[in-house]
């Protein structure tokens, strides 16, 4: 598999070479300032560390029957692929880590 132009080389024993278009994941912020009640969604953040900075957010990932209430000082390691939503309680920041 060989990369070209955000584009990905398949070589197929029997056929000739594809290259087919890949799919940019989108740049996710570092640190996220939410007010109270206001709603994020964030998809792609599997193996990442959501800590909670200031305030208050309610954390939901997809595939997780539990829902998590973060704190200042709080982390979740998101562990599930999927969506996470965010609500925030309070006015609060997060920091999102890899």
């Amino acid at each position: 598999m060989n990369t070209k132009d955000n584009a990905v080389c398949f070589r197929n024993s029997a056929g000739p070479i594809r290259w087919m278009p890949t799919i940019a994941r989108p740049t996710l912020p570092r640190e996220l300032h939410l007010e109270s009640g206001q709603l994020q969604s964030l998809d792609y953040v599997r193996g990442m560390c959501l800590n909670c900075v200031e305030g208050a957010a309610w954390v939901t990932q997809t595939g997780d029957p539990q829902d998590h209430l973060l704190r200042a000082g709080d982390a979740l390691n998101v562990d599930r692929p999927g969506r996470v939503v965010i609500e925030a309680r309070s006015i609060c920041r997060l920091t999102i880590v890899r």
